[in-house]
Order: C-alpha cells, then sequence, then structure tokens
C-alpha cells in the first residue's frame, strides 16, 4: 500500500512542476516557477503558470530600431551635405527638423477659426 502511494506522491510532483519545467528558460522563470511552487496547490495558480510557461513570447518591436537608423542614415547624409556647401545654416536646421519631427504642416484658415 505505502508503495502505491510513494508512486502516486512521485505522479503528483511530476504533474506539478510541469509549469516550472516548461517555463524554466523563458525571461520570466522566476516569476513562473514562484507562482508554480507558492500557488500551484490551488489548481488556478498551477493554470495560470502553466499559461504563462507556454504562452509565445513577443517579439520586440524593431520597428523603433529600423526608424531610428534611417533617421541617423538621413541625418549623416544631410549633415555630409551641410558641409559640402549645399545649404546654408538655417536651411540645414530646418532640414533637420523635418528629419527629426517630420514636416511642418502650414496652418490653414479652417484650423485658425474657432466654433
Amino acid at each position: 500500500m505505502s508503495e502505491a502511494i510513494s508512486y502516486i506522491f512521485i505522479i503528483y510532483l511530476f504533474i506539478y512542476f510541469i509549469p516550472s519545467t516548461i517555463g524554466y528558460k523563458k525571461p520570466n522563470a522566476k516569476w513562473i516557477i514562484g507562482i508554480n511552487l507558492l500557488l500551484g496547490w490551488t489548481v488556478i495558480g498551477w493554470i495560470i503558470a502553466m499559461i504563462w510557461a507556454v504562452r509565445k513570447e513577443s517579439k520586440p518591436d524593431r520597428s523603433i530600431e529600423v526608424n531610428q537608423k534611417r533617421i541617423n542614415n538621413a541625418l549623416q547624409v544631410l549633415e555630409d551635405s551641410h558641409k559640402r556647401g549645399e545649404f546654408s545654416d538655417a536651411e540645414y536646421q530646418i532640414k533637420r527638423r523635418e528629419i527629426i519631427f517630420g514636416p511642418r504642416e502650414e496652418k490653414s484658415e479652417v484650423a485658425e477659426k474657432k466654433y
């Protein structure tokens, strides 16, 4: 009888730590293991840890990095042109602001009217 209880206990431990074993390589592994250890016995805690462990990690947004590289390249080209004398200092500053902040919108008469 005690041998059967030992096997059941081993199977229970195996099932109990499935979320921890799945999520141990994730960036938030400490949280997954912590929730599994502390709240896994509540079943809801175990389910939360399991969902967190099997959920795909979101990839970082690379559009910001790509946009920053584009801006840096455009600024370098503009600076090289300015050094060659293609732009005055005032024109250089205006074009530089346009690259960084986008083109300025001219105020229209409709936008200036207050209703």
